[in-house]
């Protein structure tokens, strides 16, 4: 297995969109406004053609630190209930749970109850492409009014994704550009929801248009200039390559691919939770 994969979750680091980041900062608007901002984020994310993804019931968005405020946020709110998440999915839930003294059960460990509430990310981060009987995890949440939100974290670097938003018990969608477009430490994100939340991603703009506006800006700028299917369309074929030449199986995301035909060394070596899964990114520039 070459030096290049990682166990971790690495975003890709494409020298284009970090010169153009270089060469926005030389020229900064301090002026977005919060509603452009949202706008240009929700026509970004919609006009994906390797996704389909329809925002229309989320009357509410805010921007987010990455989606790790919007993540605080439902688990703060949420702090009566017992949090539910895959032990294969993102580390964060537990570590808020943990840090909040919340109740959280893993999802593979029963059925959901009335009491719970959901955070799920899609693509499924654990396997890079869907969690198992997902459709039947949401039918529980529908059935029991259970709050239910999904972490996009990987869209536009994931494809072939139908997300149902249209679900009732789904309240809530959250994604960024820290992994799709490698600005993580730049914190760029959005908070969607149906319900009206006030909270202190939606307080501070409603007190005088305050928030990242360097941040807006600079995210505003790369969503003109490089499309939600853009990563996909510079990366897929190489990936593929990449997976073939390596005995690699690839998934719905670029960056992410299954190590079980390894060898056994290789598969202990990048087995996370339930799944041998190799991410590709540095790879994908060299």
């Amino acid at each position: 297995m070459i030096r290049t994969f990682d166990k971790g979750s690495e975003a890709i680091r494409d020298i284009e969109i970090s010169d153009s980041v270089n060469a926005m900062l030389k020229t900064v608007n301090w002026n977005t406004d919060h509603k452009d901002y949202v706008s240009i984020y929700t026509n970004w994310l919609e006009s994906s053609t390797h996704n389909t993804i329809d925002l229309k019931d989320f009357a509410y968005a805010s921007f987010s630190y990455g989606t790790t405020t919007a993540f605080a946020e439902f688990v703060g709110r949420h702090n009566k209930r017992t949090v539910r998440f895959s032990k294969d999915d993102f580390l964060l839930s537990k570590i808020l749970c943990t840090s909040y003294s919340i109740d959280y059960k893993h999802i593979e460990d029963g059925e959901i109850q009335k009491n719970d509430c959901v955070i799920l990310s899609l693509p499924f981060s654990g396997n890079g492409t869907v969690l198992p009987a997902l459709n039947s995890l949401l039918d529980a949440c529908d059935n029991l009014d259970v709050p239910v939100m999904i972490d996009g974290a990987y869209f536009g670097i994931g494809k072939d994704i139908e997300y149902p938003l249209q679900r009732k018990c789904i309240r809530e969608f959250t994604t960024s550009h820290s992994k799709n477009f490698g600005l993580q430490n730049l914190r760029l994100g959005i908070r969607y929801s149906k319900d009206f939340v006030d909270d202190a991603l939606h307080v501070p703009v409603s007190m005088g248009d305050c928030f990242n506006k360097l941040g807006a800006f600079v995210a505003v700028e790369i969503m003109k200039r490089y499309s939600a299917d853009w990563i996909i369309d510079k990366y897929w074929q190489k990936y593929l390559n990449i997976c073939d030449d390596h005995g690699l199986l690839p998934t719905n995301t670029v960056t992410l691919a299954l190590g079980d035909k390894l060898d056994a060394d290789n598969r202990q070596k990048f087995t996370r939770g339930s799944y041998v899964r190799v991410c590709v990114s540095r790879s994908l520039t060299r």
